[in-house]
């Protein structure tokens, strides 16, 4: 299984930490992409997980996505990447956002 979280903010960062914590996944199953390139490359080389360059990228090698995004933020990329995002387990973070919003 290859988990990918688009967004690695501090909700992301604890997941992924209590994951790699319990040995759920190795670290190099766990990708995240995140706009602040300089956050992620930092959190991604200390627990050893696999820093994607665009959301693209991690859509394409990870068959379970976590949407870790804020609220507003969740519209525009899921207008953006509802293709690519087909036939894959999506898990959203996001909160207030009801199941008829995805």
């Amino acid at each position: 299984m290859m988990l990918g979280f688009i967004g690695a903010g501090n909700m992301a960062q604890a997941i992924i930490n209590g994951i790699l914590n319990v040995a759920f996944l190795r670290p190099d199953s766990v990708f995240a992409f995140d706009t602040d390139s300089e956050k992620l490359n930092a959190f991604c080389s200390d627990k050893g997980i696999v820093p994607a360059n665009d959301c693209d990228c991690l859509i394409s090698s990870c068959d379970k996505i976590v949407l870790a995004v804020k609220p507003n933020v969740l519209p525009s990329l899921l207008e953006k990447y509802a293709a690519a995002l087909k036939g894959k387990l999506v898990i959203s973070i996001a909160a207030g956002k009801s199941l008829s919003f995805y």
